[in-house]
């Protein structure tokens, strides 16, 4: 039981940082994609 517990810490252990690192990534280009969005957003309420 503990053999099995323990791989399965193991097995979890190991997809996290590279899903963090992923999901990290993604959420820098979302943002940054919502900043240009919003501030195109700002200059056509600007100019209109």
């Amino acid at each position: 039981m503990s053999t099995t517990r323990r791989k399965g810490q193991q097995t979890q252990t190991s997809p996290t940082p590279s899903s963090g690192n992923v999901a990290y990534i993604d959420f820098d280009s979302w943002a940054g994609a919502v900043k240009r969005q919003m501030l195109d957003a700002l200059r056509k309420r600007g100019t209109r």
